[in-house]
């Protein structure tokens, strides 16, 4: 924004910020971007497997187009699926203990 227009709307609309230094606007845009890529960070990780999960149910739902009672079975594999994707053998084992 233009700095006199800038000027002209902090002092309009948010008298409260007019007469703060330019340090603080510095502070405050450091402090976004330092939480903006925290966020996007957060977001980011992983989601690659989380894809291959997604496209290994969906093969497996496409392959076995059988009826209704077999659904069960059907979602429990697709859990193991999922659960072997994101974590590890180890633990898709330990689904397989509890589900079967």
């Amino acid at each position: 924004m233009v700095p006199s227009k800038l000027l002209r709307h902090l002092q309009k609309n948010q008298s409260h910020l007019s007469n703060k230094a330019a340090a603080y606007f510095e502070r405050m845009l450091s402090t976004k971007q330092q939480q903006t890529e925290i966020f996007t960070g957060f977001f980011d990780n992983g989601t690659s497997k989380y894809q291959e999960a997604d496209c290994e149910v969906i093969k497996r739902l496409a392959e076995q187009s059988k009826p209704h009672t077999e659904a069960v079975t059907l979602i429990i594999l697709c859990c193991r699926d999922i659960v072997r994707k994101l974590f590890r053998k180890a633990a898709e084992e330990e689904v397989k203990k509890f589900l079967f």
